[in-house]
């Protein structure tokens, strides 16, 4: 999937929330996969443009004595092929994709979205994916994680800074996309 990014004029936007919470207490490896795949498709899925990623939190009420738990959002648009409201349901079957011709075009199993619904609801959350053929998608992973209190710090113009866990997480997760 490298080799697709690198084939087309596209542009990856990285938007996190400022004041994003630091860390949080979840499963890193499920939420890499779900980014991923999220990612994955927009770049098979649009031949040129660009492909946003969006971070952002919202804080929840919270148990005395619990961590503040945040319900967290993971938003990829693009500008790709998009899909028609009526094919949308079944994207998130196994095996499914919009129509025989995608396979044959795009490549994949149809697995995906499948699985990224079944690990965004392992950790307690929710996906769903709003696009109008031709015009692109949107896909929104939100989870609910409990924040807890570690920070992360990077140095820039010599000077430590704080960088929060999602960013550094997302600017791993961009270079690793660009160099595998």
């Amino acid at each position: 999937s490298v080799s697709r990014l690198l084939d087309k004029p596209l542009e990856m936007i990285l938007d996190i929330e400022p004041g994003l919470p630091t860390a949080v207490i979840g499963d890193l490896t499920r939420l890499r996969q779900i980014l991923w795949n999220l990612l994955s498709n927009a770049v098979k899925f649009t031949p040129q443009g660009e492909i946003v990623v969006t971070v952002s939190a919202e804080p929840q009420a919270a148990e005395a004595g619990q961590p503040i738990p945040c319900q967290f959002t993971f938003q990829i648009r693009d500008t790709g092929i998009g899909v028609s409201d009526a094919l949308i349901p079944q994207l998130f079957e196994p095996f499914r994709q919009a129509d025989p011709s995608t396979a044959r075009r795009y490549g994949g199993t149809g697995l995906g979205l499948a699985i990224t619904r079944r690990l965004c609801e392992l950790m307690g959350g929710s996906i769903n994916l709003a696009s109008q053929e031709y015009f692109g998608a949107v896909d929104a992973a939100a989870l609910k994680l409990p924040v807890i209190t570690c920070r992360f710090l990077e140095e820039k113009d010599g000077e430590l800074r704080q960088l929060s866990f999602f960013a550094k997480q997302a600017r791993g997760l961009m270079a690793r996309y660009a160099v595998e």
